[in-house]
């Protein structure tokens, strides 16, 4: 799954998310104005499947590496329509 792809399944879910960072096995999206880490603004797109996991079920399944890579949402990618 590329980040486009997931980008789009992410903002169809929670049009707040603005940051992405990307994970071998996922792409967590979040928004990083939010007061609380956590809950339905924070959530990762499993590359394999496409499927919506919160990030505390990524980190128990898939015990992902301490290794992110941050990918740059622009703001007019925000799709505040």
């Amino acid at each position: 799954m590329t980040y486009e792809e997931a980008k789009s399944i992410a903002i169809a879910h929670n049009r707040k998310v603005n940051t992405c960072l990307e994970y071998e096995e996922g792409y967590r999206f979040f928004d990083k104005d939010a007061q609380a880490d956590g809950g339905y603004c924070d959530f990762v797109v499993l590359k394999a499947a496409g499927k919506i996991v919160s990030v505390t079920s990524f980190i128990c399944d898939y015990h992902p590496s301490q290794r992110d890579k941050h990918i740059s949402m622009r703001t007019d990618e925000k799709n505040d329509k």
